[in-house]
């Protein structure tokens, strides 16, 4: 069984080594340094199939935090009253009900199908060791969560340990009731959407009522119950004998590596990313697609001022509310301020001044067009690239210089109605200090156009998007994570405007020029359907 676990970690790992490594040989920049790198590095997949469980856990470290804090230790600091606080009740609900609706065996996976289908493994084998290194690597990391909070919870550490295993008996016997069930009727909770949805609501709901409401109840107190824990060890030894013995794993395989159903999930999950891109019978009305909108176009030119208006609701619509949202924050701004003293606008400057990185991770907002790039592949380029004219160079520029245009444009909007808002209050405050305005006034306009290419960039250099509407390309999300999580923690740079402002403005323009030779010479090559 240990061989087993062994090589179900080092084949999952491989496998996301050689995605990896597919990737870096599509990097322009290390392409050639990866030409006789091969996906072999037996040594050095033996070695990181060594650490795979250590990187198993380190997730699952990170996993288990983030549900216990947002499911049991933040309810509990919102909490008015502290002295009612009972997250034992929280832990009944979210840990041991949960599970309890829940099936690693039966559940579609992608790996399930290449471990059973492709690399023929025993499926018996298979669905026992699976579940034994699934709920091993949970046990580790929930416990060292738990033990580490335990003063959070109200319990010792070792109280925590002890509740911690008692969650992975209930998940045991949870896997065996699924199963059972299984056997008898072919029946998985999984495939009753809406059931399990109303399940997981009544929990939900159960958890908060419970909770905030039910002051005397303290789930702790059945959870920690000698008849309680007698209970669920008979139930945990009876699953382990019942999984032992359970001769229709064959089955249960073939319905979680149905192929079938693997493929309507993955395109239902993609079609659930473009959800809001797509084009609906209100956006646009019937005549508007008889009368001869913009005559005075053609070609490109002319395919892209019809994307681009009939994707209002998409494009444009964001762009004014984003600019209205602008215009209001300075009216409250000056509004508050008519009734203080002149001097409160002054201080409201020199704190703009002096908090100027904040605007990065504005502008990071107003100004991300990610939503733009999706809606330009799933309504115009998922067609269009399966002509041979459309991937001609000079018709991928072409229409890279259109789109870029009306992004940078749109995007100017919110960001002028900023500057002249900053230049208003300079004028009522009475500073008449402009000189201190024009590095915020460069850094806007910079980071404007900045975001603006970044997202079209990224979009034409690796086209991450599939046929069948995953999301294929790891840099680019990992690019856009790195870009997001930079321009919030730039908010908590405390350096001087006039040393800091000037290498953010030189970077954006660098970054620009970069971006747009980049696309010119490497798009033609990169902008595929994938």
């Amino acid at each position: 069984m240990i061989d087993t676990i062994v090589k179900i970690i080092r084949i999952e790992t491989s496998i996301s080594i050689n995605t990896f490594i597919y990737f870096l040989k599509k990097l322009p920049f290390i392409r050639n340094w990866l030409k006789g790198v091969n996906y072999t590095f037996l040594r050095f997949k033996s070695f990181i199939g060594i650490c795979a469980f250590v990187l198993n856990l380190i997730k699952g470290l990170l996993k288990s935090g983030v549900v216990l804090f947002f499911g049991v230790i933040l309810p509990g600091l919102i909490s008015e009253d502290q002295g009612i606080w009972h997250p034992l009740t929280l832990i009944f609900f979210f840990y041991f009900l949960f599970r309890l609706f829940m099936s690693e065996t039966l559940s579609l996976n992608m790996q399930k199908y290449i471990m059973v289908k492709q690399l023929r493994m025993n499926a018996g084998k298979y669905a026992k060791a699976n579940l034994i290194k699934c709920e091993s690597i949970k046990l580790i990391s929930r416990s060292l969560v738990f033990m580490a909070c335990s003063s959070f919870l109200g319990v010792s550490p070792l109280e925590a340990l002890f509740i911690s295993f008692l969650v992975t008996m209930i998940a045991v016997f949870a896997e065996a009731i699924h199963l059972f069930v299984f056997k008898k009727t072919g029946e998985v909770l999984d495939d009753h959407t809406i059931i399990t949805v109303i399940l997981h609501l009544m929990i939900i709901f159960g958890a908060g009522f419970s909770y905030y409401f039910l002051n005397g109840f303290d789930a702790g107190k059945f959870i920690l119950h000698p008849a309680t824990v007698v209970m669920i060890f008979i139930m945990f030894v009876a699953s382990i004998d019942f999984l032992r013995r359970y001769g229709s794993y064959k089955g249960a395989m073939n319905r979680a590596t149905n192929l079938a159903k693997l493929s309507k999930l993955q395109t239902t999950m993609g079609e659930a990313k473009f959800a809001d891109v797509k084009i609906k019978s209100k956006d646009f009305e019937m005549k508007e697609l008889t009368k001869e909108q913009h005559k005075e176009k053609e070609g490109y030119a002319y395919l892209n001022a019809l994307f681009f208006d009939r994707h209002k609701r998409i494009i444009r619509k964001p762009i004014i509310i984003k600019s209205i949202l602008v215009v209001v924050a300075f009216i409250l701004i000056f509004g508050i301020c008519y009734f203080v003293e002149s001097a409160t606008l002054r201080g409201f400057l020199s704190e703009i001044i002096g908090s100027y990185t904040i605007f990065i991770f504005l502008m990071y907002m107003l100004c991300n067009s990610n939503r733009e790039t999706r809606a330009m592949f799933y309504n115009c380029d998922l067609s269009m690239l399966r002509y041979g004219f459309y991937r001609k160079p000079g018709a991928l520029i072409k229409m890279f210089t259109l789109r870029l245009r009306r992004i940078v444009l749109g995007n100017l909007l919110p960001t002028m109605l900023i500057i002249l808002g900053l230049l208003l209050v300079t004028l009522v405050s009475g500073e008449g200090n402009y000189r201190e305005m024009i590095p915020i006034i460069l850094l806007l306009l910079s980071l404007s156009i900045f975001f603006s290419v970044h997202y079209i960039f990224m979009y034409y250099i690796f086209q991450p998007y599939t046929s069948s509407l995953g999301v294929k390309s790891p840099f680019f999300s990992i690019i856009n994570g790195v870009v997001y999580l930079l321009s919030y923690m730039s908010m908590q740079i405390d350096e001087p405007a006039a040393r800091f402002l000037i290498y953010i403005i030189i970077f954006s323009i660098v970054y620009v020029i970069i971006a747009l030779v980049l696309v010119y010479y490497k798009a033609p090559k990169t902008f595929r359907v994938r």
